[in-house]
Order: C-alpha cells, then sequence, then structure tokens
C-alpha cells in the first residue's frame, strides 16, 4: 500500500506546488528581485495544468514499464531517482 500511496502523493505534491504556489512566487519575484526583467505572455494556466497532467502521465507510465528492472541491483538506486527528478524538472 505504501508503494503505491508514496507516488500518488509525489505527484498530487507537484502538481499542486505547479497550479497554486508557483504562479505566486513568480508574482513576488517578478515584483521585488527581477523587476528589470522583462514579462512575457502567452501561456495560459490551462495550458500549464495541461502540461503538468501530461509531464505527470508520462513519468507514471515509464515508472510501471520500468518497474521489472527495479530488482535489478543497479536500476534499483538508479531509476526512480531519474524519473523524480525528470518530473519535476519538468513540472
Amino acid at each position: 500500500m505504501i508503494a503505491v500511496a508514496i507516488p500518488l502523493i509525489v505527484v498530487t505534491v507537484l502538481l499542486l506546488i505547479a497550479t497554486l504556489s508557483m504562479p505566486a512566487v513568480i508574482r513576488f519575484l517578478s515584483a521585488c528581485q527581477f523587476a528589470s526583467l522583462e514579462m512575457r505572455h502567452g501561456g495560459t494556466w490551462y495550458s500549464s495544468l495541461g502540461q503538468a497532467l501530461w509531464t505527470k502521465l508520462v513519468c507514471i507510465v515509464l515508472l510501471v514499464v520500468t518497474l521489472p528492472l527495479w530488482l535489478v541491483p543497479p536500476f534499483f538506486a538508479l531509476i526512480p531517482p531519474l524519473l523524480w527528478g525528470w518530473l519535476t524538472y519538468r513540472v
């Protein structure tokens, strides 16, 4: 049960961070510390949500596909951090 719950918790937390806290952080940084940077427009909240959901779906599929490799000694320590790092980078 824990093996199933942890990936779902991580995916949910990343989705919440991408949709709720990142816009506030960007607004704060653009108003205070990086006010001289040019503000570009074009992306919508829905496209960001779609990109985050698509990336998470790809990561979940890769987790399931690579699950048998986790039984091989060098891969069980390499695959999960690589996938979680890629997911965190993309979201």
